[in-house]
């Protein structure tokens, strides 16, 4: 009741008429909030926040699928960014051979994996580079990095095929990131958002790189979150 009290404030102060709906949270007391805010004014709609459904999509698709090819891929793209990252001697060898730094995500939304993704496939070959460089020995790290240092290696060098499982992720992820950066810019975009994604789901229906099951899993995730919020 806290926050219809407080729209409701809001949109006594902007004038009925100069509202036509409200943007919520997709949390539970959020929507009750919204739908309450239909009740009192039956000229205001409320609607879920497209942004935290197709981010909340993306992170059910990192928890729930099958057999979590989507989760393997993100968490050895972390480890391996977050070693060329934070571990001085190894990002000093880095930075001799390209002077950039890798991008990390952000903790409170899980889309910028993909950036993360994206960073590691753009810098793919000074990473290579690094890992076969005959410096590349175990004294550049402590004795308690040793073990993830070998893992970073044996990921860089594609020993089970990372970088294939990596585009593989990036196109599934890249549809449902332009849409939610769309959503997420300036202006409005409701009426976009509808159409962005019809496509998105149909795309996902074509792509040659998704088994069936996996497929039926993704379109699963989106529309249920998409019912969700738009309920």
């Amino acid at each position: 009741m806290a926050y219809f009290k407080m729209l409701d404030r809001v949109i006594e102060e902007i004038g009925v008429q100069s509202i036509v709906g409200v943007v919520m949270d997709n949390a539970r007391v959020y929507v009750k909030a919204g739908k309450t805010v239909e009740a009192t004014y039956p000229g205001i709609f409320s609607v879920g926040c497209t942004t935290h459904a197709l981010d909340s999509a993306l992170e059910d698709m990192y928890k729930c699928m099958g057999s979590s090819w989507l989760k393997t891929v993100v968490d050895k793209g972390n480890q391996v960014d977050k070693f060329f990252t934070n571990v001085g001697k190894v990002r000093a060898m880095f930075n001799k051979i390209v002077d950039t730094q890798l991008k990390g995500p952000a903790v409170t939304r899980f889309a910028t994996n993909f950036e993360m993704l994206k960073s590691l496939k753009t810098w793919k070959n000074p990473l290579e580079h690094c890992v076969c460089n005959a410096a590349w020995v175990h004294k550049l790290v402590r004795q308690e990095q040793v073990a993830t240092f070998n893992v970073v290696t044996h990921i860089t060098v594609d020993q089970n095929g990372f970088w294939k499982d990596v585009e593989k992720v990036m196109v599934v992820m890249e549809r449902i990131v332009k849409l939610l950066r769309l959503v997420d810019g300036p202006g409005a975009t409701i009426g976009k958002v509808y159409f962005g994604m019809n496509v998105v789901v149909a795309t996902m229906r074509s792509l040659e790189c998704l088994s069936d099951a996996e497929k039926v899993d993704v379109e699963n995730i989106l529309m249920d979150r998409w019912t969700f919020m738009t309920s």
